[in-house]
């Protein structure tokens, strides 16, 4: 009986292995499947984790790349004259030590010690924010490429164009326009805060700082160049056609309340470059209201690029006066040698034309001839 039922039910137990098996067999290729499938993810996690760590190595490139240690800079110069209007024929000019130094995308500073008399003095030294432009010069032009800062700390103040000839290689000429020596007391440089920028052909600055008398000074350029220079001898440099610009300052009493203006100064100056020849030209009228005294100026200089020589010749005339007393009129001619990147010759003749010099400090006579050296290291 028992043996009957067995092969009764045979037939069922066969066909319940065989499902089983066929049901084993058939799971096996989605075990697999479901492995590949990991596999899979896997990979895409690994490719994706690599594409992370590719853009982080990226920007730490780029964050390197901006972040540089302390430059250091200088130059100093050794000129010689013509007895007659100096008391020894050489001398040793100002020696200046710049630093500039950036730190990630938005972070700068720079700064200038300069040595003179036997005096050491911080002649600039500023702390920089900034977007876009990168550039953070310690002295000379500000205006480069599209961008925007904001700088506390001490500067020299960008009140019309001759601020970016304050430093002895900039300066074409050896001698400074009267504009500069005599109405802006030889270069308007202050602590306090400014913000400058460029747009388009649009540069503009606005500042704060302590002024020339106790209280507080405010003021500003906005500068426009319509038109690029078709004839600039490099294509990627910002050769710029026209420039002009108008600059403002007021210098308030101590007590602000009073809204006392104890100074106002207005300057209008423009610019030309035509491929290797250059003009340019600056009006400054500066008024002391509490003493009634206004002083005003201009100066017009041409420059010629000698193309087969490192050679540059450059003329200036210049006037300067004041409420009661007699005008000053000043021409300058020279020519400057650019021996290497690091040495530059320049020689100067400048004649007063007969103004009365016994005013002027460091002047005996209405004729001075003038070379001088300039040497910078970084």
């Amino acid at each position: 009986m028992k043996n009957k039922t067995l092969v009764k039910f045979l037939p069922f137990f066969l066909c319940l292995s065989f499902y089983t098996a066929t049901a084993s067999f058939g799971e096996a290729e989605p075990q697999n499947s479901t492995k590949d499938s990991s596999e899979s993810s896997i990979t895409n996690e690994i490719d994706n984790l690599k594409k992370q760590i590719s853009k982080l190595e990226k920007k730490v490139e780029n964050n390197e790349e901006h972040t540089l240690s302390p430059a250091f800079s200088g130059f100093f110069d050794i000129n010689v004259g013509d007895l007659e209007t100096r008391k020894n024929p050489w001398a040793i000019g100002p020696v200046e030590l710049d630093l500039e130094w950036t730190y990630g995308e938005n972070l700068g500073a720079a700064g200038a010690l300069v040595f003179a008399d036997g005096v050491a003095d911080v002649g600039v030294a500023f702390i920089d924010y900034h977007l876009y432009d990168h550039n953070i010069p310690a002295r000379g032009r500000i205006f480069f490429n599209t961008g925007f800062h904001i700088q506390v700390g001490r500067f020299d103040v960008p009140f019309g164009l001759d601020y970016s000839f304050f430093a002895t290689p900039d300066r074409e000429t050896i001698t400074p326009p009267l504009v500069t020596d005599y109405i802006m007391d030889g270069g308007w440089g202050d602590d306090g805060v400014r913000i400058y920028g460029v747009y388009k052909f649009i540069d503009y600055t606005l500042y704060t700082t302590n002024g020339f008398n106790d209280g507080m000074a405010v003021g500003g350029r906005l500068g426009i160049s319509p038109f690029m220079d078709p004839f600039r001898l490099h294509r990627d440099s910002p050769g710029k056609l026209l420039s002009i610009g108008v600059s403002w300052a007021i210098d308030f009493t101590k007590n602000l309340s009073t809204n006392d203006q104890e100074e106002e100064l207005i300057g209008y100056d423009a610019q030309i470059n035509l491929g290797n020849l250059s003009l340019r030209g600056e009006y400054v009228n500066r008024r002391k209201n509490l003493d009634n005294v206004s002083l005003s100026g201009y100066y017009v200089t041409i420059r010629y690029t000698i193309s087969s020589f490192p050679v540059y010749v450059i003329a200036d005339y210049s006037e300067s006066e004041q409420t009661g007393a007699e005008k000053i009129r000043q021409t300058t001619y020279g020519a400057t040698y650019e021996v290497n990147e690091n040495a530059i010759l320049k020689f100067e003749y400048l004649n007063l034309l007969d103004s009365d010099t016994s005013g002027l400090d460091g002047l005996a006579g209405n004729e001075v001839y003038t070379a001088k050296i300039v040497l910078s290291f970084e």
